[in-house]
């Protein structure tokens, strides 16, 4: 890979931990595009990897019309290799319109083989682009239309965490856990920066981490959070838990009845669980289908455990099918 003209379009902490992974492995010094502000002050981010940094905000009004125009320029007037993580996102198919480019590069941010199969097995979603806007958006801006990812025409390379999971795809598809579980030493040293509260235990028996699966309309009536209390109950009582809630779970699970041993970590919610993770190194990590099940444990070694098979929905088989083709170790934990 040429080390000159490289260029990476981020839009989550996720991907910025990714990315510096990435520089690294390949010795590139690349340019970066955040298109959130706030990546830019992760206590995480490698200033040193980057040849140039740029973002939404770093841009007055005039050259966000130009970018929708697709006559926005960046210094470097053509690169080699872009490298993206979300291609169906509309601001980032407009971003892509407007610069010149060889090789447009799909990096796997653990989303896209589930998408990718879900999309095979006829799944739509209810996000993306609808009607009038859906028709506007492809006349007048040349965008494609879709809530689906990989489907840019210009991809010709993938990465992804388990190529196993995409069968016959129009080009060569890399491994990218691989490539992460090869700088173990980098993401560690990454994981410093991370500050925990000093009472959260390291090396904890289980971690969990919820999923807002009713607010999601999968389940009905807070199943998922019925199905975690169950578990705290199945565990030896001396076992060391960490619950990491998501935002939307995190007054449940501090007003729930606790036993000691037991401690719910809310902060950090711009840090990835990835290299919270790589920090905390719990012996066993615990969620219905979060992503994190497949990404976690390339980033430090875990057990994966699986609530998914005690939901009554119908949508977890098809995740508890995917889960056992992805990584033939988890276990299906059953109540």
């Amino acid at each position: 890979m040429k080390k000159n003209n490289n260029l990476f379009i981020i839009d989550t902490p996720l991907h910025l931990l990714i990315s510096q992974v990435i520089a690294i492995h390949f010795n590139i010094k690349p340019f970066l595009f955040c298109t959130e502000e706030n990546l830019k002050t992760l206590p995480f981010f490698d200033h040193t990897l980057w040849k140039e940094i740029f973002s939404v905000n770093s841009y007055k009004r005039i050259n966000l019309l130009r970018l929708l125009l697709g006559k926005l320029e960046i210094p470097d007037s053509h690169f080699q290799n872009i490298f993206i993580f979300n291609d169906f996102r509309a601001f980032n198919q407009i971003l892509l319109k407007s610069l010149d480019y060889s090789n447009l590069i799909y990096i796997d941010d653990g989303f896209t083989a589930g998408d990718y199969n879900l999309r095979k097995s006829g799944f739509k979603k209810n996000k993306g682009l609808k009607g009038l806007t859906k028709k506007m958006a492809k006349k007048f801006l040349g965008l494609q239309p879709t809530s689906h990812l990989l489907l840019h025409e210009r991809i010709n390379e993938v990465y992804l965490f388990y190529p196993h999971l995409i069968e016959n795809f129009r080009c060569e598809v890399k491994d990218l856990g691989k490539i992460i579980s090869s700088h173990s030493d980098y993401v560690e040293h990454l994981s410093q920066k991370i500050s925990l509260p000093p009472e959260l235990p390291r090396e904890p028996d289980y971690l969990i981490l919820t999923q807002p699966l009713t607010r999601d309309g999968i389940t009905k009536k807070y199943e998922e959070r019925k199905v975690v209390d169950l578990f705290l109950d199945a565990i030896p009582t001396k076992s060391t838990v960490i619950i990491k809630p998501h935002p939307f779970d995190t007054s449940y699970f501090h007003n729930i009845k606790r036993r000691e041993g037991i401690y719910v970590l809310e902060s950090l919610k711009f840090i990835p669980y990835e290299l919270l993770h790589a920090r905390i190194r719990p012996k066993r990590l615990v969620s219905f289908w979060s992503t994190a099940l497949l990404t976690a444990p390339l980033f430090y070694s875990t057990h994966p455990i699986s609530l998914a098979s005690n939901l009554k929905t119908t949508d977890a088989s098809f995740y508890v099918n995917y889960l056992k083709t992805a990584i033939p170790e988890i276990d299906f934990f059953k109540l």
